[in-house]
């Protein structure tokens, strides 16, 4: 089996993220969106040359879903009706959004 390139590496990503954005906007009522930066650094943290894609799914729940997790437990992921999560010098973080008409899908 040859090597996962970047685009099958964001195919499988793809769907795990739309599951985290679904969970947040059920449980929650919040809205979720990735940069593409952000995309690029979960992307490249959960790939291994020798592992492949294995490492995907954990990566998405240390980088993403803990915490996200941490922000709902102290109360303040409901502060914000939209929140984004950005890459920047310290890695992944979540900032909130600005939400106005424009914005809305």
């Amino acid at each position: 089996m040859g090597q996962l390139d970047e685009r099958a590496i964001r195919a499988i990503l793809g769907p795990m993220l739309e599951e985290v954005r679904a969970s947040l906007k059920e449980q929650y009522g919040v809205a979720l969106e990735f940069d593409k930066a952000a995309v690029d650094f979960i992307a490249r943290e959960g790939f291994s040359p020798t592992l492949g894609a294995r490492e995907l799914r954990r990566t998405v729940e240390r980088l993403v879903q803990t915490p996200l997790s941490a922000l709902a437990l102290s109360g303040k992921l409901k502060e914000h009706s939209s929140w984004q999560a950005v890459c920047g010098t310290s890695g992944l973080s979540f900032t909130p959004r600005a939400v106005n008409s424009r914005d809305r899908e």
